[in-house]
């Protein structure tokens, strides 16, 4: 259960869980998992920003590479190592540790459509 978010009242914004290794006994995040759906949303062209704190952002970007993909492409897609000033879709927020908030473009059919 996640508190309603002013910013998910317009459609555009969507909060998912970071998968977890099933069947180890542990809480683990499948970050391997976690970097494919973030990579199928990228590539989509649909999403404006990915928040994820920074911290985490690490393991991402550790699976990203195990996944053979180039620093370069990351250094465009994920802020880390860059810091939380950095460019990229998945960008630091606050209070995003245990899921991922996704923003997704306007809609075509959209009129009229701001940040938020």
């Amino acid at each position: 259960h996640f508190s309603p978010h002013k910013t998910h009242q317009s459609g555009r914004d969507v909060d998912v869980v970071l998968p977890r290794i099933v069947g180890d006994g542990s809480r683990s995040v499948d970050w391997s998992a976690t970097w494919s759906f973030v990579h199928t949303l990228i590539e989509d062209g649909q999403v404006t920003q990915i928040f994820l704190n920074y911290d985490r952002q690490r393991e991402l970007y550790q699976a990203a590479r195990a996944a053979g993909v180039s620093v370069e492409a990351l250094e465009r897609w994920v802020q880390y190592p860059k810091g939380v000033r950095g460019p990229g879709i998945v960008r630091h927020q606050s209070g995003h540790r245990n899921h991922l908030h996704i923003r997704f473009r306007c809609g075509a059919e959209v009129r009229r459509c701001s940040g938020w």
